[in-house]
């Protein structure tokens, strides 16, 4: 009989103490039947959370909603807490919250009599997750029971219903205020996927040197400069404690900067992934988060290609006091001769454009509002027969057919080898019903510019770019990055350059 059959049986029993028992490594454990609503095999994967404890092992998605894994050998302190390659999950409900536990092997059903339970008197307030115990045989097998409710209280359950409501409340303001699907900054830390809404985010550069900080701590890794600001710069992955250190190399890391009560600060990741797009209807609950840091999490959305991502929210990242303590302290510190002139910049933030910068032999960028989302290069692309060379064919993107550009063809420019095929990324613009790619090199950063530091540029610089770039430029800026180097950004207008491609497909 196989373990879903035995729960199917045990379910459709009415009597009221029947048990499904179970294997860790050679201990016996039990449940009652009536929490335990299925039991699956082991899924694929598992998305780590952040802030979990480590018998938290990761979630995973089950028909639409997130479930916790439980590694009870690790909650139970077992000293060689290795799974075993046929272990499964029990999904286990109490209170209207789920958990899956990990167990190695299903024993039987059992319907012991009322004398052969013993339940065990706590005497402090602690939870405990072994209840009693079953002793049958007379007493030479020993069955330590589970308590269904005291698992799910191990860490934030309690808390729950209120974080549903409040995901509920932000589903229904969302979707009478804004357009169903929303569009999201996907990036890595410590292996986990995040994201913040990209409006929230200020800007995202690369990591320029870091310039040491007398208030540098674990958390403060040092400063930057932003177009004369001085922005404290956050290790995220501290945030998270028990988080591994970040490995990636150097030049995928991102410093994403933020505004929080005209406060800039930056958290430094590990990559940015994408630009991706969510339905505000399909965000979900995390069940089991940490007692740390609860309101930093909107929801985890389910993105293709992407898996579960944490959705943030990017003023709950740290909180008042700690945004204050570190950009208070930063800006009394260093206080400049332009100080005045920083303050009026911060307080016309509202009026700034921000800019999606990308790599094609020169440096390119595209006003953020206008990009839908960006994909990997890697995404399988059907060629098409009869279309211009610069076309490389189209991909299947959620059920919507995307049109795929060789950007380099398109302007005429020398192929190169030096791009590698990670770096590559296709930004995804919508025209109407259809919708176009462009292969870029690399997606550079993402920067905030206000009118005051644009410097529009004589059409000379424009030159060395070539015809066919010209004709889709909308203007030529001279940006601070934020290291300060000044830059030439050429920015493209989309509309132009798509009407080209229509026209050059149709002829």
């Amino acid at each position: 009989m196989s373990d879903h059959d035995v729960v199917k049986k045990a379910s459709a029993e009415s009597h009221a103490d029947i048990f499904g028992s179970f294997y860790l490594d050679k201990t016996e454990f039990a449940l009652h039947v009536g929490h335990v609503q299925e039991v699956v095999n082991f899924p694929g994967a598992l998305t780590p959370m952040p802030l979990a404890p480590d018998f938290l092992v990761g979630v995973f998605n089950l028909r639409g909603a997130i479930i916790p894994v439980i590694d009870l050998k690790r909650l139970l302190k077992f000293e060689n807490p290795v799974r075993s390659e046929s272990a499964k999950i029990a999904i286990v409900e109490s209170q209207g919250s789920r958990v899956g536990l990990i167990f190695d092997s299903t024993s039987e059903i059992l319907r012991p009599r009322n004398e052969e339970k013993v339940e065990f008197q706590y005497d402090d307030r602690s939870v405990k997750v072994v209840k009693g115990m079953l002793k049958l045989g007379g007493g030479k097998r020993l069955i330590q029971i589970l308590d269904p409710e005291m698992l799910v209280k191990i860490e934030n359950v309690p808390q729950m219903a209120a974080y549903r409501e409040q995901v509920d409340r932000r589903k229904e303001r969302l979707s009478a205020s804004h357009s169903l699907r929303k569009k999201c900054i996907t990036f890595c830390v410590c292996g986990m996927k995040m994201s913040f809404e990209i409006k929230d985010i200020h800007e995202i550069v690369r990591v320029p040197e870091l310039q040491h900080s007398p208030l540098a701590s674990e958390l403060c890794l040092g400063m930057i400069h932003v177009r004369d600001q001085v922005v404290p710069v956050i290790s995220f992955a501290k945030l998270f404690r028990g988080a591994s250190p970040e490995k990636s190399e150097d030049q995928d890391r991102r410093i994403i900067v933020l505004k929080v009560e005209q406060k800039l600060f930056g958290l430094m990741v590990d990559s940015v992934e994408s630009i991706d797009s969510y339905e505000v209807d399909a965000i979900m609950a995390i069940p089991l988060l940490s007692k740390e840091r609860v309101r930093m999490f909107k929801g985890c959305v389910a993105i293709p290609q992407r898996g579960d991502v944490f959705l943030l929210d990017h003023e709950e990242v740290l909180s008042r006091e700690e945004v204050l303590e570190i950009t208070r302290g930063h800006g009394k510190l260093f206080k400049t001769k332009d100080a005045e002139n920083d303050s009026a910049a911060v307080r016309r933030g509202g009026n700034r454009d921000a800019y999606l910068v990308f790599r094609l032999k020169h440096l390119f960028g595209i006003p953020i509002r206008e990009v839908k989302e960006i994909i990997d290069c890697s995404t399988e692309i059907m060629a098409m027969p009869g279309v211009p060379g610069f076309v490389k064919g189209v991909i299947n993107l959620r059920g919507k057919l995307v049109t795929v550009v060789d950007t380099r063809g398109l302007y005429q420019l020398e192929a190169t080898e030096d791009v590698s095929a990670q770096d590559r990324k296709i930004l995804v613009f919508q025209d109407g019903e259809n919708q176009f790619g462009l292969i870029v090199d690399s997606v550079e950063s993402i920067v905030s510019v206000g009118a005051e530091s644009k410097l529009k540029l004589p059409d000379v610089f424009t030159n060395g770019v070539g015809q066919a770039v010209r004709q889709d430029v909308r203007e030529v800026l001279e940006i601070k990055m934020a290291d300060d180097r000044a830059s030439t950004l050429i920015v493209l207008d989309v509309a132009p350059l798509i009407g080209r491609i229509k026209e050059e497909k149709a002829a």
